[in-house]
């Protein structure tokens, strides 16, 4: 599993760039309040990657203050869903992100409480959750990744991958990216491609 390897066992976060910089800039958008959201990704036990491939925007009875964020419930389901139904059933939930007022952010033990019990109570085949939390320097400076399982958390080191004009067009359009007929510039195929 991913927790049970000694150290972090190679694993990898990778953040595609739109992602990272929609984060960073929605985070902005909220200035002194606390923000957030879900990701959506792919984990790839063959890579040992877990790469953040998406983010569903923060439900309508999400709670933000300066002190806080609490992500809310209504209509998240639905959007994970159709976010899943979009990339084909390559991406899935694997965790969520929220801003802090810190440059550099550290996880409190409210996120790791909360992550903790996120993990326990839902229904998922997954290791771990990732947490990602932009604090008020721009990334990849600014961005703490953890994993965790309700019993440990690891710290992991962040990658975000050079934007290559095809990276760029999977990430502008990802639906339309996976549906595409393949060509040799681009491949189209999710399941094979190195995210």
């Amino acid at each position: 599993t991913i927790l049970d390897v000694p150290d972090d066992g190679g694993w990898q976060i990778r953040v595609l760039a739109l992602v990272a910089h929609s984060i960073d800039k929605d985070a902005r958008q909220w200035g002194r309040l606390e923000t957030g959201g879900a990701l959506v990704g792919r984990v790839s036990y063959e890579a040992r990657t877990i790469t953040i491939a998406g983010m569903v925007a923060a439900p309508p009875d999400s709670v933000r203050s300066e002190a806080a964020f609490i992500l809310g419930t209504q209509g998240l389901a639905q959007s994970l869903t159709e976010a899943h139904a979009a990339s084909v059933g390559h991406l899935m939930f694997v965790g969520t992100w929220h801003s802090h007022p810190e440059p550099i952010p550290t996880p409190s033990s409210v996120d790791l409480h909360s992550l903790a019990e996120s993990f326990v109570m839902s229904h998922h085949h997954l290791n771990a959750f990732v947490l990602a939390i932009i604090g008020q320097r721009p990334v990849p400076d600014g961005l703490t990744v953890v994993l965790g399982d309700g019993r440990q958390v690891i710290p992991l080191e962040i990658e975000i991958p050079p934007a290559t004009p095809c990276r760029k067009a999977m990430e502008q359009n990802l639906v339309k990216f996976a549906n595409s007929p393949k060509n040799a510039d681009c491949p189209m195929d999710l399941s094979r491609w190195p995210l």
